[in-house]
């Protein structure tokens, strides 16, 4: 039964993943066929050096996505995501008070979530960065009492606790 939770989270970490990498690749095409349209929409949000802002943001949005995809470097990707996500939503929708521009604040706020929590946490185990080399896809099935058990030292409780699969006693400093 475990086994299958291990699975499970696996498969919704990759899916999450892609999901969260599939806004910077699609608009990191866009971007590329809609160079000038996207540059003039820079120059007007008061943006200096567009060209090479637009190359740098281009850059920024296939590579982290693709990184994020395949789990390579997962974590520094999605802090590099994060901040970059951060920062357009600063230049392009910070006046909430309009409508369009709220829902696009608070979707990129959501966006910045989703690549903190793969930043914290990240990428599972179905990644590059997921396991070393030479170890299993999935771990073993672990294989839990089915009641804790407390063991009694003197005047001293301790609860065992699961940790690589065996029971280890929390230590008593």
């Amino acid at each position: 039964m475990i086994h299958i939770h291990f699975q499970a989270q696996a498969i919704l970490a990759l899916v999450a993943r892609a999901l969260l990498a599939s806004i910077f690749l699609v608009m990191g095409y866009r971007h590329i066929v809609h160079r000038s349209r996207v540059a003039a929409n820079m120059a007007a949000h008061g943006m200096p050096f567009t060209r090479a802002l637009i190359v740098s943001t281009i850059l920024i949005e296939i590579a982290g996505g693709a990184l994020l995809l395949i789990g390579f470097g997962a974590r520094w990707s999605a802090t590099a995501l994060a901040l970059f996500t951060i920062a357009a939503t600063i230049v392009f929708y910070r006046n909430i008070s309009d409508g369009e521009h709220l829902v696009h604040f608070l979707k990129n706020l959501a966006i910045v979530g989703g690549l903190l929590m793969a930043a914290c946490y990240g990428p599972g185990l179905i990644s590059l960065d997921g396991r070393p080399r030479g170890q299993s896809r999935m771990p073993v099935t672990i294989t839990y009492p089915t009641q804790p058990t407390r063991l009694q030292l003197g005047s001293r409780t301790r609860w065992p606790t699961v940790t690589s699969g065996s029971l280890s006693n929390i230590p008593l400093t």
